[in-house]
């Protein structure tokens, strides 16, 4: 994809000519200077006619390149104009009521944000926005279904620009799905979010996939609600995972995720099998006074930062098997606690 318009890149490279040009035509113009002051042209006519020339040639030049200077100013500004409202056209389409409408400006954003890079941020605002909005009347069933293929679409493009090497990989992005009702499957699977990632308050009604994801920045799900599997098997948060008071009602599989930075589970809900066996803390893990209603399933992992799991209630099986701790684990005051986990060790279990 298209990181620059061919124009762009185009009078780009012309104004270093450009200036390379003005920068030679001053040099000449005082060397002739010079030399047409200097006593070797006194008399000699045929020499003072030949520098007149050449600088006349110098000033020519010079005219020359400062005329490309304002060309490519007068082009880059319309280049500019033509950008801003085609901006401003396909967004009116995404607002249409009208499924083609609507579903032209979608492709029309992305192949703008493909050839915009200075305001890529800003259409992914755009987009981000539209998700966040309130869905319609369930009753109006038709208007729905356009709306759920609406949203479709704009996840299914964006995700496909967030793999490696493509284009929303290629700067630091930030993504803005606070308070967002996903309503049908939702797949970021694989995709790199590069800056930050807020999902706070959002609702997943079906399944929510993010094997392999990787979170550069802050992934915020903070008081997320997961109505179908969460799905984070591989996944990696570079920054802060931060799933405070998060509710996963069914299953939630964190299995050989890697957690960079802080694991921020405190006083998350789960009332399915939570598992993240293999997973793998290097900061601290915090799941204080979380709730696992079902199984909790920690085998192998590995904890490099402190362990908190202080007033965790644990009701059904818990498996801690072959976990290592590599600094201190809290389970002060936690409701059943997994055996052999009770003092905090330093050590495997």
């Amino acid at each position: 994809m298209r990181q620059k318009s061919t124009t762009t890149v185009s009078l780009r490279k012309n104004i270093v000519h450009v200036l390379l040009a003005l920068v030679l035509s001053a040099a000449l113009l005082i060397g002739l200077t010079i030399i047409f002051k200097s006593p070797l042209t006194h008399g000699n006519d045929a020499l003072l006619i030949k520098l007149i020339e050449l600088e006349l040639a110098a000033v020519g030049g010079a005219g020359a390149a400062v005329a490309l200077v304002v060309n490519y100013r007068k082009q880059s500004v319309l280049e500019s104009e033509t950008l801003t409202r085609r901006f401003s056209d396909f967004t009116n389409q995404l607002a249409d009521d009208r499924y083609p409408v609507k579903l032209a400006g979608v492709y029309s954003l992305y192949r703008l944000a493909d050839e915009w890079d200075e305001q890529r941020q800003q259409i992914i605002d755009v987009l981000c926005g539209y998700i966040r909005q309130p869905w319609p009347d369930e009753n109006d069933q038709q208007t729905t279904k356009v709306e759920l293929e609406g949203r479709q679409t704009i996840l299914r493009e964006m995700v496909a620009r967030m793999k490696e090497d493509c284009v929303f990989t290629k700067g630091n992005y930030h993504y803005d799905f606070r308070g967002a009702t996903f309503k049908s499957d939702t797949s970021f699977a694989g995709a790199i979010f590069t800056g930050d990632a807020w999902f706070g308050e959002a609702t997943f009604t079906d399944d929510a996939r993010f094997a392999g994801t990787t979170f550069n920045g802050y992934a915020g799900f903070t008081e997320a609600t997961f109505n179908g599997v969460a799905g984070f098997t591989e996944a990696t948060f570079n920054g802060v995972a931060g799933f405070r008071e998060a509710t996963f009602n069914r299953y939630t599989g964190f299995r050989e995720a890697t957690f960079t930075d802080n694991a921020e589970f405190t006083g998350a809900t789960f009332t399915r099998d939570a598992e993240f066996g293999e997973a793998t803390f290097n900061g601290i893990a915090k799941f204080t006074g979380a709730t696992f209603t079902w199984g909790a399933e920690f085998g192998e992992a590995t904890f490099n930062g402190n362990a908190e799991f202080t007033g965790a209630i644990f009701n059904r099986y818990t498996e801690f098997g072959e976990v290592t701790f590599r600094k201190t684990c809290d389970f002060a005051n936690a409701h059943n606690c997994p055996e052999g986990v009770s003092d905090p060790p330093s050590n495997n279990i």
